[in-house]
């Protein structure tokens, strides 16, 4: 619907930074929520998760690629650019809400990529040890050898006296 009456920049800016809000909240969301998952080890959940988590990302993209036409200056920076918009102080201010907001949203995605990492690692450790290919880590005899001591030595000591 198109009633003639140009879009004021700062308008187009204010509306493209709301989205932004929204997606990164909605990421926010399914990035608690996949933790969550993933201590409950539910997979159909994850599944799920992984698509809304795409979808965001597939959001985001579109949302930056439209402020980079509504920028179009290459030798500017955004935040020079931006303040020097008609309410630029309150549109940088804005700005910065949303990269905090990301940054919240990039480290809540590292925390649940060690989890995810952490219980890969986990299971092919316990496939190596169901098919036979590596000798168990656990504590015994023959662990010390490996760490360099003789863990004989230090398995038979009193605890108390240790």
């Amino acid at each position: 619907m198109n009633t003639g009456i140009p879009i004021r920049l700062d308008d187009r800016l204010r509306a493209n930074f709301n989205r932004h809000r929204d997606t990164l909240q909605q990421l926010a969301d399914a990035l608690r929520e996949e933790q969550q998952t993933l201590v409950s080890d539910d997979v159909e959940a994850l599944e799920s998760l992984t698509a809304r988590k795409a979808a965001a990302a597939e959001e985001l993209r579109a949302l930056c690629n439209e402020l980079g036409q509504l920028h179009g200056q290459k030798n500017r920076s955004f935040l020079a650019w931006l303040a020097a918009q008609p309410g630029g102080s309150a549109l940088a201010s804005e700005w910065q809400a949303i990269l905090d907001l990301a940054l919240r949203c990039q480290q809540g995605n590292a925390e649940n990529a060690a989890m995810l990492d952490a219980r890969h690692r986990q299971v092919r450790a316990k496939l190596q040890v169901l098919r036979g290919e590596t000798q168990p880590t656990t504590y015994g005899p023959r662990t010390g050898a490996a760490y360099g001591g003789d863990a004989t030595a230090f398995s038979s000591r009193t605890l108390g006296l240790a």
